[in-house]
């Protein structure tokens, strides 16, 4: 069956929201057409629990460094598919073609001097993420040769809009897996504290608002003392994720001239959060173009304001319902000024617990339907669009991820004393976490599932336990996750 499936091959300089590297893994567990590589030239600086396959820095300091260059090489070149993104251009001096930059690469990164005719069979795509296309997206405009171009959410609005122009939503695999009663549970308990938390996690505090987000929000919550924030930076991604378990309201960024939410609001709307951030940029052709790639497709999302059923107990779950007519994900806009931003977070603390657990029951329901790996996998095999997916039409390779892993573990190929690399990290700090239980109210100390599951075997009572989402951030539970 492997031979089957075509390659693709992500090509990136850090994957810096790791984005490319969580496209790879969700291809290879979920689809049937396709495998993924993913290939940087660094080692990421985050701990993702999710590494990149190969990171030529740290092969350059190998015994066997050659030939494990040729290996990425054959693989390069005997690929369907080349996921370029776009800080690859900084090593080409500027081409704007699809595979002048590539050979630009494989010169500067690789000290191969590429042949053209040998990649005559590749389909190139170009991801636009972040700054460099929104800071030159005139140039990147005149790009040519290449098969697609993917945007990050905001920058669609910069594109050509051409049929090949899409949008595509990043994911977070590990927050897609934790079972639904699990996040469940958690959702509930946050209600169950004295204490609600609006969560803040800048990467860079300065493209997010920290100041204003800061500022704001100690002034709202002065007035709704039920409230906490609590602001993290520089942290390892799996202790990031245990703060999202335990807040009711993220808020993601307050940056109007970017204008838009990432990475960071798709991984905590997974963890059933409540998301504010800025959304100015995001244009409504986005949603739709985002959900499929036929402009004339309708998504039914979740309305997160239309809130039922408001005399029910917070420990009520309730059916969400579905708004066919509304594009939007849930993530409430923070305005293009501070008033705005104000105003908007002061509606939300108005509310009561059960209708803000109802939002929060909600957003669950709305990400864990269209930001999962599947749908994702789903999404890619649309914007591939294989003629035949039985039939490659690239020269058959002879190296396959398995055979580039073995005995590669230096070369970070995502073995699993890397994958669990964060254990010790999250241990570590632990105390600290453990010290603050006002801000932080579901960490190990938490209660196994009570009385009312007695009928539940032990196995599966363990299984439900509150503190199994805890074990599996801890742990980086992504046995099943290795490329074949």
């Amino acid at each position: 069956m492997n031979a089957q499936r075509e390659q693709i091959t992500f090509l990136d300089y850090k994957d810096y929201a790791n984005v490319m590297t969580e496209w790879a893994y969700a291809i290879n567990k979920y689809s049937t057409l396709y495998r993924a590589t993913i290939i940087c030239k660094k080692k990421h600086q985050n701990n993702y629990s999710l590494k990149h396959h190969f990171d030529i820095e740290s092969i350059e300091s190998a015994s066997d460094k050659q030939q494990r260059i040729q290996k990425l090489i054959q693989l390069l070149i005997s690929s369907n598919y080349i996921v370029l993104g776009d800080f690859t251009v900084r090593a080409t001096n500027q081409h704007w073609n699809a595979r002048n930059i590539f050979q630009s690469v494989m010169r500067v990164w690789f000290n191969y001097k590429l042949d053209l005719d040998k990649v005559k069979h590749v389909k190139f795509i170009m991801f636009h993420p972040g700054s460099d296309y929104r800071a030159k997206y005139k140039q990147f405009n005149v790009k040519r040769g290449f098969y697609k171009t993917l945007y990050a959410p905001d920058l669609y609005r910069l594109s050509l809009k051409t049929p090949d122009d899409g949008v595509i939503w990043p994911i977070c695999s590990i927050a897609s897996t934790y079972p639904e009663e699990l996040l469940i549970r958690h959702i509930k308990r946050r209600f169950e504290s004295d204490k609600l938390i609006i969560f803040h996690c800048p990467s860079n505090p300065d493209l997010k608002g920290t100041n204003s987000v800061s500022h704001i929000t100690k002034s709202v919550i002065s007035r709704f003392p039920k409230f906490d924030y609590i602001e993290v930076t520089n942290q390892p991604h799996n202790i990031i994720m245990r703060y999202r378990l335990s807040s009711t309201i993220h808020i993601d960024q307050f940056f109007p001239k970017i204008g838009t939410f990432g990475v960071s609001s798709i991984e905590s709307l997974l963890m059933g959060n409540i998301v504010l951030s800025s959304d100015n940029n995001i244009i409504p052709d986005t949603h739709q173009n985002a959900m499929d790639f036929t402009p004339t497709f309708k998504a039914p999302v979740f309305k997160t304001e239309l809130l039922r059923n408001r005399n029910k107990s917070p420990n009520t779950t309730t059916t969400t319902e579905l708004d066919p007519t509304d594009q939007r994900p849930p993530v409430i806009s923070t305005g293009i000024n501070e008033r705005l931003f104000k105003k908007a977070l002061e509606n939300i603390c108005r509310k009561s617990n059960s209708e803000l657990m109802e939002m929060c029951l909600s957003n669950l329901t709305w990400a864990r339907t269209w930001l999962t790996p599947q749908y994702t996998v789903n999404r890619w095999e649309k914007i591939l669009n294989p003629p035949n997916p039985s039939i490659s039409s690239s020269p058959e390779s002879n190296v396959s991820p398995s055979e580039l892993n073995a005995g590669l573990s230096e070369s970070n190929v995502g073995d699993s004393s890397e994958v669990n690399e964060g254990s010790s990290e999250i241990n570590e700090g632990s105390s600290e976490l453990n010290g603050s239980s006002s801000e932080l109210n579901v960490v190990s100390s938490e209660s196994n599932v009570g009385s009312s599951e007695s009928n539940m075997d032990q196995d599966e009572t363990n299984k439900l336990s509150t503190e199994g989402i805890i074990e599996i951030i801890n742990e980086g539970n992504y046995d099943n996750w290795n490329i074949d």
